[in-house]
């Protein structure tokens, strides 16, 4: 009898520890899956934080560059696809007014940022302090972490494309910044005489005139103006006496904007594109629209 209590005793005993090591293994699978779930919820917030970046091709003769003279922080911004499907080899934003958080989760924008590099410039008409800082500015745009140097005032920066004949000029400029005005105006004379085939200036709508007299002083031929935060699409051709004329480029990725002037009714939602033929020494600016039809354009000889 007391040979078989003890058997049952036995028998007991191992079915307790099994059903405790299945309550435990259970535990455990909840455990690891509710962890690699949190692994998959820091990974995503992290990949939010970190926008993929394309590194610059500084040799390759640009051919598409795409541009805007403002962008919209908050999704959805349906036009990046429009703006992708046109294989622009380079992304210039004229005006980022606020950090891009919202605008960071957008699937459209984080393609296109994972395909074509980006150059942007920062139109300060926020006043909150954090807004405005250099460090800001660089973790939004981290290329301009080697351009912009440690003790610089303000965001301006610039960058030499392809090869001798064909060299493209990008300045990214930031007038609108009283803290470095003195400095990044010697900075900007310096650029504009730097010799290339064509140059692009992105610049705000501020002292144009004193604008105007430096690039007739520096002799700044084939410049390419786009005035950043201008709510508007617009090409003119300004004849500057004695000197010849420079090209303006106005388009406008953005729905809204705290400065714009007009509905989106009277501007809607357009982006611009520079076309480069090498061969016939051309540039073609164009204004498309978000069903990428041509709006207006026009051809600078080179």
């Amino acid at each position: 009898m007391k040979k078989i209590s003890y058997i049952l005793y036995v028998l007991a005993l191992a079915t307790s520890c099994q059903n405790f090591s299945k309550s435990t293994n259970s535990q455990r699978n909840i455990a690891s899956e509710e962890y690699q779930a949190q692994i998959k919820a820091d990974k995503k917030r992290q990949a939010e934080l970190d926008l993929p970046f394309r590194g610059f091709s500084e040799d390759k003769n640009l051919q598409v560059i795409a541009f805007s003279s403002g962008i919209n922080s908050e999704p959805p911004e349906p036009l990046w696809t429009t703006i992708e499907k046109n294989n622009p080899e380079l992304m210039l934003v004229c005006s980022t007014p606020t950090p891009l958080k919202s605008l960071s989760k957008t699937s459209e924008y984080r393609a296109i940022r994972e395909k074509v590099p980006f150059m942007a410039t920062w139109y300060n008409y926020n006043t909150s302090k954090k807004f405005e800082t250099k460090a800001d500015f660089i973790k939004n745009w981290p290329y301009a972490k080697n351009m912009i140097t440690a003790n610089q005032d303000g965001f301006y920066h610039s960058k030499f494309f392809g090869t001798k004949k064909n060299l493209i000029h990008i300045i990214m400029s930031d007038l609108s910044d009283t803290r470095s005005q003195e400095a990044q105006w010697a900075w900007l004379e310096n650029e504009l005489k730097q010799p290339a085939a064509i140059k692009v200036l992105a610049c705000g709508p501020e002292q144009r005139e004193k604008l105007l007299a430096l690039i007739k002083k520096t002799k700044a031929k084939n410049l390419i103006l786009i005035p950043n935060n201008q709510p508007v699409q617009n090409f003119e051709k300004t004849e500057i006496k004695d000197f010849g004329p420079i090209y303006e480029a106005t388009a406008n990725t953005a729905d809204f904007s705290p400065v714009r002037s007009v509905s989106s009714a009277e501007t809607p939602l357009n982006f611009g594109l520079i076309k480069i033929n090498w061969n016939e020494r051309v540039a073609q600016l164009e204004i498309r629209s978000v069903d990428n039809q041509k709006m207006q354009s026009l051809d600078l000889k080179f």
